[in-house]
């Protein structure tokens, strides 16, 4: 029991390590250049050889059996795709209205100049929302209807950016999708968790809700790291300082993009689905 001990530990940190090492890129990927490439290659390949091995070992953090699973690969990366939209709107909201239009020169001048508590009053129609989200799926999903609960998550979060993509100058056009957003991200995660959880006996929930928490966390820093590179594409000066900012364009850039992400999701199920239906017809025949 003691050797099974110290190989879970040290399975524990391998993942927690090479997890650590794709997320250091992804976030700081901008800012070191061909530098980030460092990480990136020893996180793959630690990656996988850390998947090699809880193939082998008996006392897996991680039962890679898991993800043959119906629905739950794709459940993953639903979670990891619902993570980097939530976290991509997040960083353009934010962003957005900090910027003090009378900062900038006429031309370029844009944003709400409000402060980051002002901002933060912007995000209650989502924390309201994303509470209703959660309630409302657990029965669907509990009777097996967990495919159209990701489509209808994914398509509310779509229109919500969409909505963003053409509205986002006013605070009120912030408060409407801020509330569409918090629908659709919180339906999307409550029947990714639910499902991945479902998939495995009762002993192992714990795993499951470990794998799909590691999907969410390498979406939020996708999204931010997408974002991020959005927002650098064209700067403008800030008169009489060393600053710059995106230009007011790339805003609905981000959205747009932020939007494909979330139609990515329709795409993941129904294709999952569909390789599902030809196993189990296989199988029959």
């Amino acid at each position: 029991a003691e050797r099974a001990g110290r190989i879970g530990v040290v399975g524990t940190v391998w993942m927690i390590g090479w997890v650590a090492a794709i997320l250091l890129t992804l976030t700081q990927g901008l800012v070191w250049g061909n530098a980030a490439l460092i990480p990136l290659v020893i996180g793959i390949v630690g990656g996988v050889a850390w998947i090699r091995a809880q193939r082998r070992s008996s006392t897996a953090v991680f039962d890679v059996a898991l993800m043959r699973t119906p629905l739950v690969t794709a459940s993953c990366l639903s979670i990891a795709l619902f993570a980097a939209v939530n976290s991509a709107f997040l960083l353009l909201l934010s962003t957005y209205a900090q910027v003090i239009p009378e900062a900038l020169r006429p031309v370029d001048a844009y944003g709400l100049g409000l402060t980051a508590l002002e901002t933060g009053w912007l995000m209650v129609p989502f924390a309201v929302t994303f509470l209703v989200g959660g309630a409302v799926v657990d029965r669907p999903v509990a009777n097996g209807r967990g495919v159209p609960v990701f489509v209808v998550g994914a398509l509310i979060s779509a229109a919500g950016l969409a909505w963003l993509a053409m509205f986002h100058d006013q605070q009120w056009h912030y408060l409407v999708g801020a509330a569409v957003m918090g629908l659709g991200c919180s339906i999307g995660y409550a029947a990714g968790f639910t499902l991945v959880q479902a998939a495995v006996p009762e002993e192992k929930a714990g795993m499951a809700a470990g794998v799909a928490g590691t999907f969410m966390a390498v979406g939020f820093a996708f999204g931010t790291a997408l974002v991020s590179a959005d927002l650098s594409a064209s700067l403008v000066p800030v008169p009489g300082t060393t600053l710059e900012v995106a230009a007011e364009g790339l805003y609905g850039t981000g959205y747009w993009i932020s939007g494909v992400l979330a139609l990515l999701v329709v795409v993941t199920v129904l294709v999952s689905r569909a390789r599902a239906r030809r196993r189990t017809s296989r199988l029959a025949a």
